[in-house]
């Protein structure tokens, strides 16, 4: 079997991750998982909107230890928008 790794791109909203990720797929063959579908599936299993379980992540860690767990489930290219904090 061959070696398998991870790539995950990280950079402000709208910035042409997602752009770049699909580009990378395309020319290495690679599958992706975006972090931000992610995000809004945890959104709809806790019956939040996304705005919502955002206001929630600025102070509870615990929402992106758990999109980093569901991510690291996944042996392939990950695209995920992060927002500056400051």
């Amino acid at each position: 079997m061959g070696q398998q790794f991870l790539v995950i791109l990280s950079r402000p909203p709208a910035s042409g991750t997602s752009t770049l990720s699909e580009m990378l797929a395309d020319e290495c063959g690679f599958s992706v998982v975006n972090g931000d579908d992610i995000f809004r599936e945890m959104a709809k299993d806790q019956k939040m909107t996304v705005a919502e379980i955002a206001t929630v992540a600025e102070d509870d860690f615990c929402i992106d230890r758990e999109i980093d767990d569901r991510l690291l489930n996944f042996p392939v290219m990950i695209s995920m928008t992060v927002v500056q904090r400051g």
